[in-house]
């Protein structure tokens, strides 16, 4: 026979497994009654124990009373004050009776209350993750859920104990204590973006366990910003870097880089008949750049947050990845149950698993996103521009698509913005804006915010600090023989060179 107390509550019912989920209900019974005998173990248990953790609904209701008990009276042990409220509540039978509650104080040591309260925890989350699994197969038989989505659906329920254990309340000493030893730690220092004084704003560059977000208006140049930090970060310093490309395939990357980083402008690069031999000669010597550097890259198009996890553990442990790339946000399959979630569950859920992988691994999550375009109203027939209209023709944090959760969950946001792009051609260059750019720094949870001065030159795809030398990654002769290469109007051409 079943004793008293053993009838498991709805949570705790987990389908498709046959024998009795895992519960030990003498713990139970023990942890209730070291509650009752020796009041000073209740805020210990409470700290452990959650009503849903019991597994007989006879505790979990006792366990309820206790605490709601503790806090409005300040007391548990009130046996009088206990009763009288479940008369009220007509949970008097549904406990057990008194008899139930005389032999759950007849417990062995109220001492060992922290050591129930954890086998009962214990048991607690075995049952969770049977119903995580009994809810996965539920979705992979009746629904017709991918494998992904069952994947997804089994580390959403690890992800969450995880988060349950980590959760306790520090108390002031120990805060102080464990600050003062972080400061004495190893200093950690930040990635450099390889262009100064956007690593000024940001007190040094980018930091391991953020998120930074790149966001820009269509046509911007927010890939091309991403390959200029991958050529800075990677190719040049040798930093380990994944780059998830779901919009842009790998030789579209790949030329990117290779314009930017040999100097060859790209429309020749993608046109064979028009590269001179200096262009060949350029691409031949910095390929092995390219090729020797510690980069990796996914282009699978719409791939899914459970294979970008996979990949991320995999390649941390295997060669120790410190950045990430995710091209881009709204292009990442978010795998949510239903597939008519709102776009902006679907963003949320991209977001926060992408905050919750740059901190489990340590790493710079950097999330590329696009900025709504209602933000972009340009001066029609302007004949000036001062700097005061450039500044209110820029994008704003407001402006992002989905910005709720975008915003939320960034350490870190720079919008990229082109002004030259809200005029027709012929305007943008009588203004004088043509090839002129800001990275503006709009968020920055460690220091401050700021605006720095760029150029972008399209022929070769980059971004460049305004009246800042272009870095080399080896020297080489300057040609001398080639043809003249088109420069961006607005930036400083002092033919540095940028190869190997």
């Amino acid at each position: 026979m079943k004793s008293k107390g053993s009838k498991p509550s709805k949570q705790n019912r987990p389908g498709n497994f046959n024998d009795a989920p895992p519960h030990d209900l003498e713990a139970e019974r023990n942890v209730l009654g070291a509650m009752i005998v020796d009041p000073s173990f209740i805020d210990s248990v409470v700290s452990m124990l959650r009503v849903d953790d019991f597994y007989a609904d006879a505790n979990g209701r006792l366990y309820r009373h206790f605490v709601e008990m503790r806090n409005e009276y300040r007391t548990a042990d009130d046996l009088t004050l206990l009763l009288d409220r479940l008369r009220k509540s007509n949970e008097i039978e549904a406990v057990g009776g008194k008899s139930y509650i005389s032999m759950i104080m007849e417990i062995p040591l109220a001492c060992h209350a922290v050591h129930y309260a954890k086998i009962v925890a214990e048991k607690s989350q075995l049952r969770q993750l049977q119903v995580a699994v009994s809810s996965a197969l539920e979705e992979s038989r009746s629904h017709g859920a991918t494998p992904s989505q069952v994947r997804q659906l089994l580390e959403n329920a690890i992800g969450e104990l995880d988060h349950q254990e980590s959760v306790k309340l520090i108390d002031a000493h120990q805060f102080a204590m464990d600050g003062l030893a972080g400061l004495e730690k190893k200093h950690i220092p930040p990635i450099p973006t390889g262009f100064p004084k956007l690593d000024k704003i940001l007190s040094g560059g980018f930091r391991q366990k953020n998120q930074v977000l790149l966001a820009a208006r269509t046509r911007v140049g927010k890939t091309t910003g991403a390959v200029n930090l991958i050529r800075n970060i990677c190719f040049q310093n040798r930093m380990p870097t994944i780059l998830f490309s779901c919009e842009m395939t790998r030789q579209e990357i790949f030329n990117r880089a290779l314009a930017d980083i040999a100097n060859v402008p790209h429309d020749r690069l993608l046109q064979p008949e028009y590269r001179s031999k200096q262009d060949l000669q350029r691409i031949v010597e910095t390929a092995p750049i390219i090729a020797e550097s510690p980069f990796f890259i996914d282009d699978r198009p719409g791939i899914g947050l459970s294979a970008i996890r996979a990949t991320i553990q995999s390649a941390v442990k295997k060669h120790g990845i410190r950045v990430v790339f995710v091209d881009h946000a709204s292009l990442v399959n978010p795998e949510l149950p239903s597939p008519t979630a709102a776009k902006r569950d679907e963003m949320t859920a991209v977001c926060v698993e992408l905050k919750r992988l740059a901190r489990e691994f340590d790493i710079v999550l950097v999330l590329l996103a696009q900025v709504n375009r209602a933000g972009a109203q340009s001066p029609s027939g302007a004949k000036t521009i001062d700097d005061k209209k450039i500044r209110s023709l820029r994008p704003a944090l407001e402006n992002l698509k989905e910005s709720g959760s975008l915003e939320e969950n960034a350490d870190v946001v720079i919008l990229f913005h082109r002004p030259e792009l809200l005029f027709p051609d012929e305007e943008a260059e009588q203004l004088g804006i043509v090839g002129k750019a800001e990275w503006i720094v709009a968020k920055n949870r460690q220091g401050k915010s700021g605006v720095v001065p760029m150029c972008f030159e399209g022929d070769f795809l980059r971004f460049t600090e305004e009246e800042a030398t272009y870095p080399e990654l080896q020297p080489m002769v300057a040609d001398t023989t080639q043809e003249h290469q088109p420069v961006a109007a607005g930036c400083d051409n002092d033919d540095t060179e940028f190869t190997a």
